[in-house]
């Protein structure tokens, strides 16, 4: 869990979609799989409010060593940003790694479903993300469901939603 966390914190930090490297590793060497997904954040300015689009790619944790672990990516689209403010969105964009703490099996876990809280650190800034996952099981599928993601960066907390998908034997 703590791998995926972390993966996933990486994830909100990074631009572009980033996969990563899958490794032998209990429960058979399975990971999950998160779709990109996005959001919308709104900031005040002096004369109203900016709504910019946040783009959010996972990509694949892998679980290693009790963490879910993997790589994130965040980028804001510019092109919903007013052309003076495109120089801060820029320099929002982030790549990093999450690291969620898993002490549970995959078959355990995605049967009941549950929270999962962790870390995202992007190298190049130096800084870490907080970052909760909640985990929604399918009905009808014990390998897929909904993925609820919350990441605290420290100047606003982004919300996040997509699916999931477990892969591996």
């Amino acid at each position: 869990m703590k791998s995926l966390i972390q993966f996933l914190l990486i994830a909100c930090c990074v631009l572009g979609p980033v996969q990563a490297t899958p490794v032998s590793c209990a429960d058979n060497t399975r990971s999950v799989n998160i779709a990109s997904t996005f959001t919308q954040v709104e900031q005040k300015i002096l004369f109203g409010t900016i709504k910019t689009r946040v783009d959010l790619d996972i990509g694949r944790l892998t679980l290693i060593d009790g963490f879910l672990e993997g790589t994130y990516r965040v980028k804001i689209d510019e092109d919903t940003v007013p052309a003076p403010f495109r120089f801060d969105a820029k320099s929002k964009n982030e790549m990093g790694q999450i690291s969620l703490p898993f002490n549970d099996s995959f078959t355990e876990f995605s049967t009941t479903g549950g929270i999962l809280k962790g870390q995202g650190y992007c190298i190049e800034k130096d800084k870490s993300r907080d970052i909760t996952c909640e985990v929604i099981q399918d009905a009808d599928s014990t390998e897929t469901g909904t993925i609820k993601l919350t990441i605290n960066t420290g100047d606003r907390i982004m919300d996040f939603v997509s699916e999931y998908s477990v892969v591996g034997e």
